[in-house]
């Protein structure tokens, strides 16, 4: 099952789900109400109600050179919102090598077009991808992948170091375009 929640509640070491409200009074989960909230009708950013038309949107799929004119043929079919994954094994092909600077480029692109948008960083992603976006190098340490095998914790962690800080520089909150962050992909989980 995907989650999808703003990164900004989670980060910056505490929890959302602390400071319980008190009886009849609900939880405020995001840090930024005045930018971004849910008010379970509809999504409000900025001061506005909003409806998310997303489209899909795999940078590494696409010349760099052609992202401006397919980014403007997604908002004249009325697209607001572009989703995109951000693959580990493209960023990080070499271990403790990880470049994140294409998807710095392409999140700012989305931010100057006019976009929001939509983080998916797995570790796991799917899409299609060689081993869904796990790396050679990952894999080749040979532990259970998307368990929680302590390895594979581990190394999940370590990609999420390096990209969940990115994501939260491109926040709404920060003024960037990122509305929402999917974790993982796909995921089918049933307990024992």
């Amino acid at each position: 099952m995907a989650f999808a929640t703003p990164l900004a509640a989670t980060l910056g070491g505490g929890s959302w789900l602390s400071g319980a409200p008190q009886a009849g009074q609900q939880p405020e989960i995001f840090e930024s109400p005045l930018i971004i909230k849910y008010d379970s009708h509809c999504f409000i950013i900025q001061g506005r109600d909003a409806f998310i038309y997303g489209a899909a949107f795999h940078y590494p799929r696409c010349p760099k050179g052609l992202w401006r004119d397919r980014l403007e043929k997604l908002r004249r079919a009325g697209f607001n919102t572009i989703e995109s994954y951000v693959f580990w094994n493209y960023h990080e092909r070499q271990e403790g090598k990880c470049d994140l600077s294409e998807f710095e480029e392409f999140v700012q692109l989305v931010k100057e077009m006019g976009f929001w948008m939509i983080a998916r960083p797995g570790p796991y992603i799917c899409a299609e991808w060689q081993r869904g976006g796990i790396p050679d190098w990952v894999a080749a340490k040979r532990f259970p992948l998307r368990t929680n095998h302590p390895e594979n914790l581990k190394w999940s962690q370590h990609w999420l170091n390096q990209v969940l800080p990115v994501i939260q520089k491109y926040q709404i909150t920060m003024g960037g375009p990122i509305i929402l962050v999917q974790i993982e992909n796909e995921y089918d989980f049933s307990p024992p």
